[in-house]
């Protein structure tokens, strides 16, 4: 997957994006009582995340920027 997505010209964003597809993680989930936290910490992250909150591209994209 690495090999087809990654390019030099891709964007912060879409690094992030292409991150968070990793097969490692294929199994997370988004909890209900994780909707609102994850509102919040989508709104804060500093490079913008395209994916809704129920998406859970989305929750991977989080957690990669706030671990950084």
């Amino acid at each position: 997957m690495y090999n087809t997505r990654l390019k030099e010209t891709n964007t912060e964003i879409e690094l992030f994006h292409i991150f968070s597809l990793s097969s490692e993680f294929q199994h997370i989930h988004i909890r209900e009582e994780e909707k609102l936290e994850l509102q919040k910490l989508m709104e804060q992250v500093p490079v913008p995340i395209k994916e809704s909150g129920d998406d859970p591209t989305a929750k991977v994209n989080v957690l990669l920027q706030v671990s950084a």
